[in-house]
């Protein structure tokens, strides 16, 4: 990793050494991955505009 790994390592990010990258990063490149939390989901909020219009049928 160039020395790099301190940085990345500070950072969350572990080694996956399963995981080969592709020729282009050169032989001594390491994969490395950090895990993420999962979108919260939001509550809809009350709208303060009135409601749009809605067409109906008459007859």
């Amino acid at each position: 990793m160039g020395g790099t790994e301190p940085f990345w390592s500070a950072r969350g990010f572990v080694p996956e050494p399963g995981v080969v990258p592709g020729d282009a990063y050169g032989g001594g490149a390491v994969y490395m991955s950090k895990p993420v939390a999962a979108a919260r989901q939001t509550r809809a909020r009350p709208s303060l505009s009135p409601p749009a219009p809605t067409l109906r049928e008459v007859s």
